[in-house]
């Protein structure tokens, strides 16, 4: 009876959340009539109501939700301290889930972005969260985010997120946005990634480090996501300076990087599986190079097309251990030595792993060279299971009738593909999963 008295006075004292439809289409603060996405937030974060006019935003409650009912076009910060810099909303600070419901938050387009290291008004960050915060992004899309170079570190990091809290993304896009580092989301040192899900970082760029994401605390998992034509100094698609749990199902294609041009490790990452590095770009480490502590495992990933323009097309390790590269496909990976594996320093351990040329320093890894090219397809939409925003794949290389690495896996290949496709029979070696005819039909949209 006592626990039964307890559970009920927990259950009627638990803050119910409440949602905040947002009105305004800019980020205006005024008792109007209109609940901004600024307005929105505030009213989450104090638990009190934007104004006394109908229509201005409710007062929020416990973990609040703020749904989208059109485009946001932001054309002035809300936010701007000598730590942080500008941001286009305010700070939050409490427990927050954007429902985005497909529309988009942007930086108005025709506000300046120089990046010449001098922070002009019109340039500013979409969101910050603080200590403490935690926003939950939802089938949103965040564009034209800018942040420049000031005489305070923070101030220019994050082109559309900075995160010192908690941060998990959902079926979103992030794209086109820009700044010294992280130029589509950074997190600091303290801060928390949970997860990022069936989400895009397009041509995001920076001068620095991460042109989608720079990562300095955790990162959980990062899962059937797409990362596509970012650029940055050191990793174009992903820097990590810390701790990354999980890497599945995911694609790197096209980004560009003097270090990294798909992903710059420079800490710890546990694994990468199932996942595509396709025609990604670097002086050094074309589709990942790896400079920290460790990447514990490399399972069933395939390595196609990428290149640098010194060594280490596919991947370039120095001074760090990679220490399970496992049933990985390598094809077509050029550089000026080592296109497939350019073993600088430190230890690259693996088995089962097929090439189709003799061309690297981590031979011991890649253990077969016989594989024929032709038997390899373009990076294309081969049908899934999990979907992008738009409702397209991400994309993968699919494996043609007679790739000898059909059927080339065994017992500790993974048990699914990158598609999330079971394996037929014996799994293949890479990302993708031979189904014979099934593949005209996946292909072609009746997935």
């Amino acid at each position: 009876m006592k626990k039964l008295l307890i559970v009920l006075i927990l259950f009627v004292s638990a803050p119910q959340a409440t949602m905040i439809t947002v009105t305004g289409a800019d980020g205006t603060i005024a008792d109007d009539g209109f609940c901004s996405i600024s307005e929105a937030i505030n009213s989450a974060n104090n638990d009190t109501s934007s104004g006394s006019t109908p229509g201005e935003c409710p007062a929020g409650s416990g973990a609040d939700i703020i749904e989208l009912t059109s485009n946001i076009s932001l054309t002035f910060e809300n936010h701007n301290d000598a730590t942080f810099g500008r941001t286009g909303t305010p700070a939050i600070n409490s427990e927050i889930e954007i429902k985005g419901m497909s529309h988009e938050i942007a930086r108005q387009s025709g506000l300046t972005c120089n990046n010449d290291n001098v922070s002009d008004v019109g340039e500013f960050r979409l969101f910050l969260i603080i200590a403490n915060g935690f926003l939950k992004l939802n089938n949103v899309t965040l564009t034209n985010g800018c942040v420049d170079n000031t005489d305070f570190s923070n101030s220019y990091y994050g082109g559309a997120v900075y995160n010192k809290g908690s941060l998990s993304i959902t079926n979103s896009i992030i794209i086109s946005n820009k700044a010294n580092s992280g130029g589509g989301v950074y997190n600091a040192n303290q801060g928390v990634i949970s997860s990022v899900i069936n989400s895009s970082f397009e041509s995001n760029s920076t001068v620095d480090s991460g042109g989608g994401i720079f990562n300095e605390g955790n990162i959980y998992s990062i899962s059937n996501c797409n990362f596509s034509e970012n650029s940055s100094y050191y990793g174009g698609g992903l820097e990590n300076f810390q701790n990354i749990g999980s890497i599945k199902n995911s694609t790197f294609t096209e980004n560009s990087a003097v270090y990294g041009g798909g992903i710059d490790n420079a800490d710890s990452i546990n694994e990468i599986i199932n996942s595509t590095f396709s025609a990604n770009l670097a002086n050094t480490g074309g589709g990942l190079s790896n400079t920290g502590t460790n990447i514990n495992f490399i399972i069933n990933s395939t390595f196609y097309g990428n290149e640098a323009t010194t060594n280490g097309g596919g991947i370039h390790n120095q001074s760090s251990n990679l220490n399970n590269l496992n049933h990985s496909l390598f094809a077509n990976n050029l550089a000026t030595a080592n296109a497939d594996c350019y073993l600088q320093s430190g230890i690259v351990i693996g088995n089962n792993n097929i090439s189709n040329q003799d061309n690297g320093t981590c031979s011991s890894a890649i253990d077969q060279t016989d594989m024929t090219l032709s038997t390899i397809d373009i990076l294309s939409d081969n049908g899934c299971f999990e979907t992008l925003p738009g409702g397209s794949c991400v994309q993968t290389h699919a494996l043609l009738t007679g790739s000898e690495a059909i059927d080339a896996g065994n017992s500790t290949s993974t048990n699914h593909d990158q598609r999330n496709f079971s394996a037929n029979g014996v799994r293949d070696i890479g990302a993708y999963e031979y189904q014979g005819i099934n593949d005209l039909i996946y292909k072609n949209g009746f997935n």
